[in-house]
C-alpha cells in the first residue's frame, strides 16, 4: 500500500478550495446576520471564529485584515452572547466589522456554552479587548455560560472560572 501523498502547500487546488470555505464562511455569516434567533450572537462567534481561521491561512495583507477583523468580530458577538446569557433585561449592542449594528435581546440561554465562552475569551485576549474581557469574565457571565453536568463535562466549570481570574 503506497504512502499517502501530502499535497503541495503551492497547490491551485488547495487554495481554491481554501477560497471557497472562505466566501462560504461569509455567507454564513450573512445568513446569521439576516436570521433574528436568540443564539445569533454565539453563533456568529462561532462563524467569526471560522472566518479568522481560514483568513490566517493566507499570507496577504487583505487575508491578514479579514482575519483581524473577524478576531474583534467574533470577541464582541462572544461578548454579546454572554451579556445575554447573564442577564434578564435589555440589549446586547454590537457593532460589526463592516460598520453594522446588531441589536441582541438578553435573557435565556442565547446559544452559550463553556466551550463557546473559552472561545469568545481567546478571540478578546487575541485582539486585546479589554470590553469584552470585562464582560466575558464577570463571574454572573462565567456561570451563566455553564451548562449542568448532563450535558457538559465536569471540568468546563473550574476551567472557565480559573481562565477568567
Amino acid at each position: 500500500m503506497p504512502d499517502a501523498v501530502e499535497p503541495s502547500p503551492r497547490d491551485a487546488g488547495l487554495w481554491r478550495e481554501h477560497a471557497r470555505l472562505l466566501a462560504w464562511a461569509g455567507e454564513l455569516r450573512e445568513t446569521v446576520l439576516a436570521a433574528r434567533h436568540d443564539d445569533d450572537a454565539a453563533q456568529l462567534l462561532v462563524v467569526a471564529a471560522e472566518r479568522a481561521a481560514l483568513a490566517s491561512l493566507d499570507g496577504t495583507a487583505e487575508a491578514r485584515a479579514l482575519a483581524w477583523d473577524a478576531l474583534r468580530e467574533g470577541a464582541v458577538c462572544g461578548a454579546a452572547a454572554a451579556l445575554c446569557t447573564s442577564r434578564t433585561e435589555g440589549v446586547a449592542l454590537v457593532r460589526l466589522a463592516d460598520g453594522r449594528s446588531r441589536a441582541f435581546a438578553v435573557g435565556g440561554h442565547a446559544g452559550m456554552s463553556a466551550p463557546r465562552w473559552a472561545l469568545a475569551a481567546a478571540l478578546a485576549s487575541c485582539c486585546d479587548d479589554g470590553e469584552a474581557q470585562r464582560v466575558l469574565t464577570h463571574p454572573r457571565a462565567v456561570l451563566a455560560c455553564q451548562e449542568s453536568a448532563e450535558v457538559a463535562d465536569a471540568f468546563w466549570t473550574p476551567y472557565c472560572v480559573a481562565l477568567a481570574a
